[in-house]
């Protein structure tokens, strides 16, 4: 019996409006019986997710910088900004390096599920205290609280 090998490449894009995360060709390899294998496949998936989310959020804001309504901010809160873009690009790096060397990762899958964590309780303190217009904001703190304990579950269970 041979076993099989699944090659995949993450293609993001859209339908209908929709985000889409297509796997597709070489970071994943796993025997489809090994259960450890899997939750490797699945983190893998999580911390390219993440990446590819840091890395499209954190070039847009390096480059745009921060306006308020329209018009320029003060070079105090835009220097800020963009330095926090800069941190945020580089936790994207780390996950990708993360997805890609994840059977050799223990103690920093928790760190970086605790980071995410952390922003998402920022993101609910200022949804508490300022409000949003726009209620994707929701979905995402929703997102940044629940994610990390799949994040720590997954590894907790892959490290048993």
């Amino acid at each position: 019996m041979g076993q099989k090998v699944i090659e995949a490449t993450i293609l993001w894009g859209r339908a209908e409006g929709l985000p889409y995360l297509f796997v597709v060709h070489s970071l994943f390899q796993f025997h489809p019986l090994e259960f450890s294998s899997i939750m490797v496949l699945l983190l893998r998936i999580i911390f390219i997710a993440l990446s590819v989310i840091a890395f499209s959020g954190s070039i847009k804001g390096m480059q745009k910088g921060l306006t308020l309504a329209g018009s320029p901010s003060s070079p105090e809160l835009d220097n800020i900004y963009r330095f926090l873009s800069g941190m945020y690009l580089g936790t994207g790096i780390i996950c990708f390096w993360m997805a890609y060397t994840m059977e050799s990762q223990e103690a920093l899958v928790f760190f970086m599920a605790f980071t995410v964590f952390l922003a998402g309780i920022g993101r609910v303190i200022s949804l508490s205290k300022k409000g949003t217009s726009n209620k994707k904001f929701y979905f995402y703190a929703f997102a940044e609280l629940v994610l990390p304990i799949a994040i720590a579950t997954l590894q907790y269970a892959r490290m048993k």
